[in-house]
């Protein structure tokens, strides 16, 4: 027997979808409080999905109708080993809202990125060199923010030339020792472009600090910032436990803009420019 609401039903929802998503634990809990309550916080407990072994959308996919996934999965992340391409392909061809996604260098293949040809993605964070694709695929088009997980090499030319080409980027993520003549192109030539983000894995102090040291590069848009396990840190920030790197980086800049950073700064983190200013020294 279901009990009705003893408030209104669009305050009663707020309440239990605000609950199941500050405190992920709750939601299977929820969903056995009222047929209502299930129909609201079901959909939750799949916004997120993260390619594990046991993965819970695996198994309802199959007896879910495909409408359900359009408006549930809205972060996507196929980053193991655990499915083959086949089961990566069956989820995001259910998964027509998704509006974040990552990919490791498994799946960034054409496949994939064929099956993602109608959708709106807005945020991708994907290794170029094993698709050996024209980034003018439509998969592209809606892309906001862009992380290119692999390193870019003095070789890749085009690459400067395909970004541009990107009818929606304001965003751009690279990856460690990126050559300074590839930022310098990016940010002349990517007039729309808001911001670009040069990351750097945690185990290279020495090569990140000479690389850093020989920035001839002038524009607030720049930032450079640390990062530890990529993987982890998306996963939180889709899941709302934490900022990304584009959040925090975006109000860098605009502390920048105000005047309170200082203007010739492109470190993100004061601790590892702590640590930079002093190896200068």
């Amino acid at each position: 027997m279901e009990f009705p609401p003893r408030l209104p039903v669009d305050l009663e929802r707020e309440i239990f979808e605000t609950a199941a998503l500050i405190h992920p634990a709750t939601a299977p809990i929820l969903l056995r409080v009222a047929r209502r309550v299930q129909i609201w916080i079901e959909p939750l407990l799949y916004r997120v999905v993260v390619s594990y072994e046991q993965s819970p959308i695996l198994r309802a996919i199959k007896s879910k109708p495909p409408a359900f996934f359009q408006t549930a999965v809205r972060h996507l992340c196929i980053c193991s080993m655990s499915w083959s391409i086949e089961e990566a392909l069956d989820v995001v061809r259910v998964c027509r809202g998704i509006v974040d996604l990552a990919l490791t260098d498994q799946y960034a293949c054409s496949e994939v990125l064929d099956a993602l040809a109608d959708t709106h993605v807005r945020r991708m964070a994907i290794p170029l060199k094993p698709l050996q694709v024209d980034l003018t695929h439509q998969a592209f088009a809606s892309v906001t923010h862009l992380d290119i997980l692999d390193s870019v090499e003095v070789a890749d030319s085009n690459l400067v030339a395909n970004i541009v080409g990107f009818p929606s980027l304001t965003h751009l993520c690279l990856n460690d020792d990126i050559p300074w003549w590839i930022v310098h192109s990016v940010l002349s030539q990517c007039s729309e472009l808001q911001l670009l983000v040069v990351a750097w894995s945690s185990s290279s102090d020495l090569d990140l600090y000479q690389w850093a040291k020989e920035n001839p590069v002038q524009d607030e848009r720049l930032v450079i910032v640390r990062y530890w396990d990529f993987w982890s840190d998306w996963e939180e920030a889709a899941n709302g436990q934490s900022l990304d790197h584009w959040s925090r980086s975006q109000d860098f800049v605009a502390r920048k803009r105000s005047g309170d950073v200082q203007k010739d700064r492109y470190w993100l983190d004061d601790d590892s420019y702590s640590s930079y200013i002093r190896w200068l020294q």
